[in-house]
């Protein structure tokens, strides 16, 4: 998953855990939490924290594979639009 994201532009910390912090790395502040609106628009939930280092970040988490799979679509055609 953390390959994926990679190849779809997030930078992501190294983790043990059921998820990854997801940071978008390009275009531009403020786009974290924009993402985070129109992934949930789509029945999409992941977390946005309002802090000063997690801003331009996402905790995603892991799911199943189909789960996943939703996600890095809906990734796909909303990365394409003007973020």
């Amino acid at each position: 998953m953390a390959r994926e994201l990679s190849a779809r532009g997030f930078s992501c910390a190294p983790s043990q855990a059921n998820f990854l912090l997801a940071t978008v790395t390009r275009r531009g502040p403020g786009r974290a939490k924009r993402l985070l609106r129109d992934l949930a628009a789509e029945g999409i939930y992941v977390r946005w924290f309002d802090q000063d280092r997690l801003r331009d970040s996402l905790r995603i988490s892991i799911g199943a594979a189909v789960e996943n799979d939703i996600l890095l679509s809906a990734l796909d055609r909303l990365l394409w639009q003007d973020y």
